[in-house]
């Protein structure tokens, strides 16, 4: 590749970027994020109501968590808008700065070329901080509402389930959760039998679901579904978890039975996506008769904004305003960012500088740099 062309490359590499940027230092893209999980607690407070709607007992409790998590984000919201605030301003006007190297490279100077990628270079790791900074605001509501959306599918299948039990819901209680499971009756893996385990707000219950006499494993056979044993709460005097087999890879729940059937100890391999040990809780709040989902808690970050507005604005050491339509090619088609400003060499300041409308970049601080000229190569900037 010629000089000439590794030079034609480079240009048009710095064009791109800084059309990337100029949309990027806005921080709008970043509005998306806090509106979208604003969003999806709006569905998951619908999912709670038609839980409920269907007879799931806790969803009341449901309800009150995505409230409570609801205002935690009216928390982080304001703190988010503070930072976007400030660091967009601080962002727009560093891009103000760099486009004077910009608009003297794009405008042909090809010695402004290397100065002129770096600068856009700095200001992208910026854009990343800010980035990351706005994340983090958001970060322990984004969890938290993430968790609660694993409960709620979880819920929503064991609702289903518990629509085919083939017991006596009335016995049963009230559902609390349900999941995929092995009675550890024999010991011997494929004679013990395989099914759901629930829990509800009076027993746990254990039904064998499953098709037996399949051919070759996988085809045909019959749907064996009964009740083999349903322990009222009062009676599990003991609950523990172990994770038993080759590299401790199934999960086991040992439950101590002080009275009835079906045994002293009874073992429940709990399966798909389920944990032993978050069975062990559910089961030992139930029996207290608190909610098996604790409310949500979150936390905001420490964040310095300092770092947007007590800093001095970068000195780019160049006298140009941006030019796109001279040498180097016409500006990029998809560049909104001129306002009806002339981009011709020389001319007027870039439309990105919003250094010198007399806005304060800084609470209480001092106003950027004067006003950029937009005079001929070699011009100085105003004081």
């Amino acid at each position: 590749m010629s000089n000439s062309d590794e030079t034609q490359e480079q240009i048009a590499e710095l064009r791109a970027e800084h059309n990337r940027l100029t949309t990027a230092v806005t921080l709008r893209h970043k509005q998306d994020d806090l509106k979208s999980l604003e969003s999806d607690l709006t569905e998951l407070s619908q999912s709670a109501q038609k839980l409920t709607q269907s007879g799931y007992a806790g969803g009341a409790a449901l309800s009150g968590h995505i409230q409570s998590l609801t205002a935690q984000l009216g928390q982080a919201r304001a703190l988010f808008a503070q930072v976007l605030t400030v660091a967009s301003a601080r962002l727009q006007a560093e891009l103000g700065q760099a486009n004077l190297g910009v608009g003297g490279a794009l405008g042909g100077q090809t010695a402004l070329l290397d100065s002129a990628t770096e600068a856009l270079s700095a200001l992208s790791e910026r854009v990343e901080t800010a980035e990351g900074q706005l994340d983090s605001v958001l970060e322990s509501v984004s969890e938290a509402r993430y968790n609660l959306e694993s409960v709620f599918r979880v819920l929503t299948w064991s609702l289903d389930e518990w629509n085919e039990f083939s017991g006596d819901k009335n016995a049963g209680g009230a559902l609390i959760i349900a999941s995929e499971a092995e009675w550890k009756q024999t010991g011997r893996g494929k004679d013990d039998p395989d099914g759901i385990l629930y829990l509800t707000d009076k027993a746990l219950i254990f039904e064998q679901k499953e098709k037996k006499e399949k051919t070759f494993g996988l085809f045909g056979g019959k749907l064996v579904q009964e009740v083999e044993w349903s322990i009222p709460l009062g009676q599990i005097s003991d609950v523990r978890s172990k994770n038993e087999g080759m590299f401790g890879g199934k999960d086991i729940l040992f439950l101590t039975i002080s009275t009835g059937d079906p045994a002293p100890e009874v073992k429940i391999e709990v399966k798909g996506s389920s944990d032993n040990k978050a069975w062990v809780a559910f089961i030992t709040k139930t029996q207290q008769g608190a909610p098996i989902v604790d409310t949500p808690q979150t936390a905001l970050p420490d964040i310095d904004l300092s770092d947007w507005t007590a800093l001095p604005m970068p000195n780019a050491g160049v006298g140009f305003s941006v030019s796109f339509a001279g040498k180097g090619g016409e500006k990029s088609a998809d560049d909104d960012s001129d306002d009806g400003k002339n981009w011709s060499k020389g001319g007027e300041k870039s439309a990105n500088d919003d250094s010198d409308d007399g806005k304060d970049w800084s609470k209480g601080g001092e106003k950027s740099g004067g006003t950029i000229g937009g005079g001929p190569k070699g011009g100085q900037k105003s004081d």
